[in-house]
């Protein structure tokens, strides 16, 4: 039987300090075997358990009408560390996913629990959807150091009433978000050649055009954009990070996936300002469909993808990327477009953090085994 938090705290409350006698035997629960080890201060007690009572307790079960919870724990194997607010993606479903869609189920939704405060807060997330899996992006509550790891969340699961309870919040979970659901604001440079259009949540970039996302990017810094480019006719397509807040193509420092002719494309990376834009890493084929492009960088660490493939991955770029500020830009040369329906930024350092989510907990008020 998995204890809850609940039996936790009456056990933690008096009954290691009972024994029980029953025919001449003395009965000391074995709680050791259950996570409940010992302990002075928090910091001897992994994470997602704090020391109450001198033991090891996950917090308090949050709210009755969930029947399961997960413990979802963060690690940060990088140099620097995670800061707070810094949405970290969870994957569910897909071949390799930290969950399957079936165990997770659809009444589901994210909390935290504050040390501090001994509170409780639901999590607002953003659910990037693919056909068989979606993305779950959580932001942290509290840095995570260097080789420390921390709770991300909770996921508490199973409700009474079988109806879906996640908060969706693109805007609260990122610190930079655009859906384009309104038209492009002064917040973006937009190249002569005429504005793009903007019509139901997505921006047209035309063949020629240009837009900019003026917002300065400092790394580590992870962006994601969900896009399509629309025929094969490109000479120049570029979706990435570039140096210059105007700039109509590519600018070093630079970082982003590159798209020529016949839909082919590679990683294109400039690491300082006064270094040329390189093809680098293997090159892939590029598809006329909605798909994910991300290009991470924290100084020497370099990650690019499109969709499920990686374009590059280089823990140690020479020279590595310095603080310059980097702005997000879709460049299109050619006769062909690109839609963009999303994208958004976060500050996650390279290597990215592993997520792993614990066995589930069952809340059983009879405590039965």
């Amino acid at each position: 039987m998995i204890r809850t938090a609940t039996k936790a705290a009456r056990l933690a409350g008096g009954a290691l300090g009972v024994a029980w006698a029953c025919c001449a035997c003395l009965f000391l629960p074995d709680l050791a075997s259950h996570g409940y080890a010992s302990c002075a201060d928090d910091s001897e007690c992994p994470a997602g358990r704090f020391c109450d009572q001198s033991l090891c307790a996950p917090p308090p079960w949050h709210d009755q009408s969930f029947g399961a919870r997960r413990a979802v724990i963060v690690e940060n194997s990088a140099l620097t560390p995670i800061p707070a607010g810094a949405a970290v993606p969870l994957v569910v479903g897909g071949d390799g996913g930290a969950l399957s869609l079936a165990e997770l189920g659809a009444s589901f939704r994210f909390a935290d629990f504050d040390r501090a405060s001994a509170s409780w807060r639901v999590v607002p997330v953003y659910l990037d959807r693919e056909s068989d899996r979606f993305i779950a992006w959580i932001p942290v509550a509290r840095a995570v150091p260097p080789g420390g790891s921390d709770v991300l969340v909770f996921i508490e699961s199973n409700a009474a009433d079988g109806l879906p309870h996640v908060t969706e919040d693109a805007a609260a979970t990122f610190e930079h978000w655009q859906g384009f659901d309104a038209a492009l604001d002064e917040g973006w440079f937009q190249s002569p050649a005429g504005g793009p259009v903007v019509q139901d949540g997505v921006v047209n970039v035309a063949g020629n055009q240009a837009i900019v996302w003026q917002t300065p990017l400092v790394p580590p810094v992870l962006v994601t954009l969900v896009a399509r480019i629309n025929g094969a006719t490109c000479d120049e397509v570029f979706l990435g990070l570039i140096g210059d807040d105007r700039g109509l193509f590519q600018v070093p420092p630079e970082a982003g996936l590159f798209v020529g002719a016949d839909l082919a494309a590679s990683a294109q990376v400039a690491p300082t300002a006064d270094s040329t834009p390189t093809n680098v890493g293997d090159g892939l084929q590029a598809i006329n469909a909605m798909e994910r492009t991300t290009v991470a960088i924290d100084g020497g660490g370099v990650l690019i993808t499109h969709g499920d493939t990686v374009a590059f991955a280089d823990p140690d770029v020479r020279p590595p990327f310095g603080v310059d500020p980097l702005y997000l830009a879709v460049q299109v040369g050619g006769t062909c477009s690109v839609d963009v329906e999303a994208l958004w930024a976060t500050a996650l350092p390279q290597p990215l953090p592993t997520v792993v989510v614990q066995p589930p907990v069952t809340f059983n008020l009879a405590f039965e085994n």
